[in-house]
């Protein structure tokens, strides 16, 4: 059996065991299926799974150029910028050199 056709079976497999609503040694004991090895491959597909969604995130988000940033500083309000899992909340007087800073930590990790 190939790799693709392998990932493919053990796709079916998760899908019945989330599916039935039973206990995964329990799902693994009618179906002749290794708990272990059942488990293994769940946690594959969620890391896979969560590896896409923040694939698809990371193609969502656009970065700008941020120009004028002393109009910035004296305003009553605060910016919240997020991306991906990350949140900064700016406050009405910042500096703009750190967060530029932010700003780049964040576009090379998100």
């Amino acid at each position: 059996m190939s790799r693709s056709e392998n990932k493919e079976l053990w796709k079916k497999h998760v899908s019945s065991y989330r599916s039935s609503n039973m206990k995964a040694r329990e799902w693994c004991t009618q179906n002749g299926v290794s708990y272990h090895t059942l488990k293994s491959w769940i946690t594959k597909f969620n890391k896979e799974s969560v590896l896409q969604q923040n694939n698809n995130e990371a193609s969502d988000t656009r970065w700008v150029a941020l120009e004028g940033m002393g109009k910035l500083l004296n305003t009553d309000s605060q910016i919240t910028v997020k991306t991906g899992s990350f949140s900064v909340v700016i406050p009405d007087r910042f500096n703009p050199e750190t967060l530029t800073s932010v700003l780049n930590v964040l576009r090379d990790h998100a």
